[in-house]
């Protein structure tokens, strides 16, 4: 098979893969903008359930930010998956498979869970190493910095 008969799922590919790599830097940027606000906050000595509760909400937003991520790497896989079957068969391709490349948000919609095992997917992303850091860490020194005060 040549990329030709595939062109609408390599498409679909580089368009989610660019999508993929913008919701990871981004996740930095949460991660930046929270050390920002946490050295802000401990210049001008605020309360340190001030500092938790923002820390806690950057935290979970980027929790949030990286299971939307997930599932575009999800989407990148399956369609990983289709160009590999594709190019082991040597069949033409139909219209029908053509099409294929156009289901991201069919598929999005038909696997979104209901909210109880959304919030377990985010908790799940929140736990994540990658995640966690910078806020464990900043958690930890917002408590010592209030404690020795």
């Amino acid at each position: 098979m040549t990329i030709e008969h595939n062109a609408n799922l390599v498409k679909e590919w580089q368009a989610l893969h660019k999508s993929h790599e913008q919701y990871e830097h981004f996740a930095l940027v949460i991660k930046l903008v929270a050390i920002a606000i946490t050295m802000f906050m401990i210049f001008f000595e605020q309360a340190i359930l001030t500092f938790l509760l923002f820390l806690t909400i950057f935290w979970f937003q980027e929790a949030i930010w990286k299971t939307y991520q997930a599932r575009v790497s999800d989407r990148i896989e399956a369609v990983e998956q289709v160009l590999l079957l594709l190019s082991t068969n040597s069949h033409e391709l139909t219209d029908t498979d053509s099409i294929s490349a156009l289901q991201y948000y069919s598929q999005w919609s038909n696997n979104r869970a209901g909210p109880s095992t959304l919030i377990r997917e985010y908790f799940r992303s929140a736990i994540k190493p990658t995640v966690i850091y910078p806020y464990l860490p900043l958690f930890i020194a917002i408590v010592i910095i209030k404690v020795m005060a």
